[in-house]
């Protein structure tokens, strides 16, 4: 079962701060874990959600799942009320990753707390975070939320990657 965390802030840079320094203390040896997936979500002061996705490619599970931690991370980004996702209806994918498993409490804090003008860091990891990485992450100016996912959520994602709409995406 893997682990999605997510740390929120009010500056903008504040996700890309972080994100530099997990890095930084991977490379110096000082973690023995690394995360499947990361993404920085922003939000503009007009409201507006970019995603950046990084890939780590010696773990990367292959072009279908990145589409499915995109579409992860925008429908919790944008909550039940994002409108449409590529497609697929934010609500009803919203209520279906609840169904999933995915803690209700986690998927209604995450969104009130990407202000305009913040920004967050997702990761998704398989391991336990290491506990330097644990005080990183607990005294960063963010605020830090976390969520066990499952296989059913993974399936969640194919089934709305795979819907009639879906499949007229590129995803190149």
């Amino acid at each position: 079962m893997d682990e999605l965390i997510v740390v929120a802030f009010r500056k903008a840079e504040g996700a890309e701060q972080l994100l530099a320094d997990l890095e930084r203390s991977a490379a110096a040896g000082a973690e023995s874990w690394s995360p499947l997936e990361t993404a920085i979500v922003t939000r503009d002061r007009l409201g507006t959600f970019r995603i950046r996705d990084r890939v780590d490619l010696g773990r990367a599970r292959g072009r279908r799942s990145r589409a499915a931690w995109r579409l992860l991370v925008a429908a919790i980004a944008a909550g039940p009320l994002g409108g449409t996702l590529w497609g697929a209806d934010a609500a009803t994918l919203w209520n279906r990753l609840l169904t999933a498993g995915l803690d209700e409490r986690f998927m209604t804090m995450v969104p009130s707390a990407l202000y305009p003008g913040g920004s967050a860091l997702f990761l998704l990891v398989d391991q336990p975070v290491a506990a330097p990485s644990h005080e990183m992450l607990s005294t960063s100016v963010g605020r830090v939320y976390h969520t066990a996912t499952s296989d059913e959520v993974d399936r969640v994602l194919d089934a709305a990657l795979t819907s009639t709409m879906m499949t007229q995406v590129s995803y190149d």
